[in-house]
């Protein structure tokens, strides 16, 4: 008798872990193909719609959306130039596998009304020698700075080396004349 209890422990502990592990999730996948021409369609878009779930499609127009717990679902296939489908009653079981394929109709897409836009001030202007850059009293006082040198230093192109030097774009504190 104890032998057959030792058996039974032994099953049981073999079997317990594949309960524990079984899995509580299933997965869609299928192709999207065009539906002229039976070609693949690469990067399709796959929502399961009222989840955050959805996969896009690979090459060879396949996908597969993996750890869909079970239910039933509506899925919706898009891609930019073709017309969006939407597939209902899609049934996921556990540890099964649901295939969805979709055929997916081109679409003439309209185009809007052009829009110019024109610049108001050429992109380099000839005239000037250099650069300015002012900061106001308005300005300064939004900024988190103490002195001079903080203000400075949250200029573009203005960095403090270890000794407490300014470098302006580049060039060392005694090369150049700066006007503060």
């Amino acid at each position: 008798w104890h032998n057959l209890k030792g058996i039974y422990g032994a099953y049981l502990i073999l079997l317990l872990p594949s309960i524990l592990f079984a899995g509580q999730t299933g997965k869609i996948m299928g192709i999207i193909t065009d539906a002229t021409s039976g070609e693949p369609l690469i990067g399709a878009n796959i929502v399961v719609e009222g989840t955050t779930l959805g996969a896009a499609s690979d090459v060879d127009g396949d996908y597969i959306i993996l750890n869909v717990p079970p239910g039933i679902y509506t899925l919706t296939a898009s891609m930019l130039s073709y017309q969006d489908m939407r597939v209902t009653k899609i049934r996921v079981s556990i540890d099964q596998s649901t295939r969805v394929d979709f055929k997916l109709n081109p679409m003439a897409i309209e185009l809007g009304e052009v829009v110019t836009v024109e610049a108001e001030r050429p992109l380099i202007q000839k005239d000037l020698t250099s650069t300015e850059s002012s900061v106001g009293a308005d300005e300064i006082q939004t900024m988190p700075v103490e002195n001079l040198q903080d203000i400075l230093e949250l200029q573009a192109g203005v960095i403090v080396d270890n000794r407490g030097e300014f470098h302006i774009r580049g060039g060392r504190s005694s090369e150049i004349a700066y006007f503060v």
